[in-house]
């Protein structure tokens, strides 16, 4: 018997910014999900300029798919 597993992994990258504040935490994203790490910087320094007040990361989201073959 063979089984064969393919594992694709689908990243992408936002920028966020969190705080604490009363009753829970604060949340900021600047822009929209991107697929390059590149992209994410460019997002960063510009969210960085625009809201200098703010400690901004970047997020990676892994979306995980298995597919096994018949």
């Amino acid at each position: 018997m063979e089984i064969t597993k393919t594992t694709k992994h689908s990243i992408t990258f936002t920028i966020e910014a969190h705080w604490s504040e009363e009753g829970g935490m604060g949340c900021d994203s600047f822009g929209s999900a991107v697929k390059t790490i590149e992209e994410a910087v460019e997002l960063f320094d510009l969210a960085c300029v625009s809201m200098p007040s703010q400690d901004w990361f970047i997020v990676g989201t892994v979306e995980k798919t298995v597919a096994k073959s018949k």
